[in-house]
């Protein structure tokens, strides 16, 4: 999916990246209002329209909600139920929530250029922001985990 699918879509929108280098979603950590007015205005309204496709066709069902289940998953490897950090197995969930309102955000601006609300250009930075954040911190407070219980571990042995 996130090697074929999403870059395939991002080519259709981007017309094979010759209108713009990147979309909103691309931009780690975040992006700014600047950034999607400049995107907006080179995708053009063919590309916009295209853009909304995009997640109406892709990016609203798939690619974080399928990282979402593999992340729950092997956070529950990494804490146990019984483990007082077991509520982070649920974490993902917001990464996925985050996800769906960038998209949301994203799918409304590209309808609604050149009048991008100040709510869109305000909060749909931090979106992204919250969900990219999500996405690197959480597999790897997963591994500290299964290193601190190694190393538990080898010290009891």
């Amino acid at each position: 999916m996130f090697g074929y699918l999403v870059p395939h879509g991002i080519d259709t929108v981007t017309n094979q990246r010759t209108l713009a280098d990147k979309i909103l979603d691309e931009y780690i950590l975040t992006w700014t209002p600047a950034d999607a007015q400049k995107l907006f205005t080179s995708l053009g309204p063919k590309g916009r329209e295209a853009y909304q496709n995009f997640y109406l066709h892709l990016d609203f069902y798939f690619p974080v909600l399928s990282l979402t289940i593999c992340y729950i998953s092997f956070l529950s490897l990494a804490f146990r139920s019984n483990s007082k950090m077991a509520w982070i197995n649920i974490a993902p969930i917001l990464m996925w929530l985050m996800d769906t309102a960038e998209n949301i955000d994203h799918f409304s601006m590209a309808g609604s250029f050149p009048h991008l609300s100040d709510f869109s250009l305000t909060y749909g930075p931090w979106f992204t922001f919250i969900k990219w954040v999500l996405i690197i911190m959480l597999p790897l407070i997963g591994c500290i985990e299964f290193l601190v219980r190694k190393k538990v571990t080898l010290k009891n042995l």
